[in-house]
């Protein structure tokens, strides 16, 4: 008797377990027979009016495990104000674009929604409970996948083009009616906590009263072991100066045969 009530009890648990399981997969939209991809975060930057939240938005990138800096508008990194990112700059992979239309083009192939936070009729609720249930919906969240953030200026929002490029919106409710938007910064914070735990990522260890911080690598390190965007970069930079190389020879032959 024993016996079955032991084996009934243990049934009991591993139902309990498989149906979190399938909650937890159904909340972030995956399919329960596949292998479970966790979703990534991405930033966009792109006309910020306040240059010294460049670096302290990069740090909450950091945080919140975003993996990527997509910054529209500059060559490199150097032309960023990096102010108050407190080391996270080199732990953190930046991809360049010239051009809103060139980096949509990209996430477009790489299967990543563009998502701009702003407030507007349009805009969805960074979280609401009203959705959950509705349909077997168990998301409370706008996202369904990859994400790509673009924040807007801190006096005019969006622009148009900007906007022209989002797939959907989300925007933070407020309960105060003392302030009519919040900071750049911290919406930017607040949005990529609200993703990290829609893609369930894994808690950093803390240890003392910090959590652990992993060690960057030095230019070196990078040169030596890059990873995709870092190799991508160096082949764009070679293809670049061997373009400047060929465009200086037509010019010195173009000189020689005038003279």
């Amino acid at each position: 008797m024993s016996v079955r009530i032991e084996f009934f009890g243990a049934a009991v648990i591993l139902l309990w377990i498989f149906l979190l399981h399938l909650e937890f997969v159904q909340t972030v939209g995956m399919n329960p027979s596949t292998d479970f991809v966790r979703p990534k975060a991405y930033l966009l930057l792109n006309n910020i009016g306040k240059k010294t939240n460049f670096g302290q938005l990069i740090r909450s990138a950091a945080a919140f495990g975003v993996s990527e800096v997509t910054v529209v508008g500059a060559k490199k990194i150097s032309e960023l104000s990096m102010f108050g990112h407190q080391g996270t700059r080199g732990k953190t992979e930046f991809r360049f674009f010239d051009t809103l239309e060139e980096a949509k083009i990209h996430f477009q192939a790489e299967n990543v929604k563009i998502c701009g936070i702003e407030i507007g009729r349009e805009s969805q609720k960074i979280i609401d409970f009203n959705k959950v249930g509705g349909s077997g919906n168990s998301n409370p969240w706008p996202f369904i996948g990859d994400t790509c953030f673009m924040l807007g200026n801190e006096a005019s929002g969006l622009s148009e083009r900007q906007l022209h490029i989002c797939d959907f919106l989300t925007y933070i409710p407020q309960s105060g009616s003392g302030t009519a938007s919040l900071n750049v910064l911290v919406a930017g914070s607040i949005v990529f906590h609200h993703f990290s735990l829609f893609a369930g990522m894994e808690e950093t260890k803390i240890v003392g009263q910090k959590f652990v911080v992993s060690s960057s690598q030095t230019k070196l390190q990078r040169f030596q072991n890059p990873n995709a965007l870092e190799q991508s970069e160096i082949e764009r930079k070679r293809e670049m100066r061997s373009e400047m190389r060929v465009r200086l020879e037509r010019g010195r032959s173009e000189t020689e045969t005038q003279e």
